[in-house]
């Protein structure tokens, strides 16, 4: 079965740790795969992993190497912890880290999730993105968040929505900010 590409670059981006230049850099030298969608392109969740497993590197490799990297990365197993490791040649080894692994488990999971949570109703809020059936903002929380707020706190003030809502609105909100100047905050 094919990989389902519905990252944005700025997604991948932000769940691998990679700057968004050096996403459009893989995606230009080919070591991940892509998809274009009208004016957005889309890669998927081992690609995201891959963008991590490579900014841990301490060695450069080439692209013939990263693309065996790459593809190695949609064999089974090593999601499962089954094969975590790949020999490149007899010095080299690449070992999957807790920390790709991580990143896969959330690409993966914001990938499916984002689309089922977060919905753009024209008569709900003018369009800006909300959690779906409700009237919360995905800028909102993570506004709330990243003022100190917990998800604790904002359980309470909205208890129709779950953690993980709040974690999948956040990590939208963040890898989309809004566009227009920045809000003024008024001074008390």
């Amino acid at each position: 079965m094919p990989p389902t590409l519905n990252l944005t670059v700025a997604e991948a981006a932000s769940l691998s740790g990679y700057s968004k230049e050096r996403v459009r850099k893989a995606i230009m030298e080919r070591q991940i795969r892509s998809r274009k969608r009208g004016t957005h392109v889309y890669v998927g969740a081992a690609d995201t992993a891959f963008l991590a497993l490579c900014s841990e590197l301490k060695v450069p490799l080439d692209k013939q190497q990263k693309r065996k990297v790459r593809s190695w990365l949609d064999e089974e197993g090593w999601t499962s912890g089954t094969r975590v490791q790949l020999a490149l040649n007899d010095a080299v080894r690449i070992l999957v880290t807790e920390r790709v692994r991580s990143v896969w488990e959330q690409a993966d999971r914001y990938a499916r999730l984002k689309d089922e949570l977060i919905v753009r109703d024209p008569s709900v809020k003018a369009g800006e993105p909300v959690l779906k059936g409700s009237r919360v903002s995905v800028y909102a929380i993570h506004g709330r968040l990243a003022r100190g707020e917990t998800v604790a706190d904002l359980l309470e003030d909205f208890p129709h929505l779950s953690a993980e809502a709040i974690d999948i609105a956040y990590r939208y909100a963040d890898a989309n900010p809004r566009r227009g100047r920045p809000v003024r905050h008024r001074s008390v």
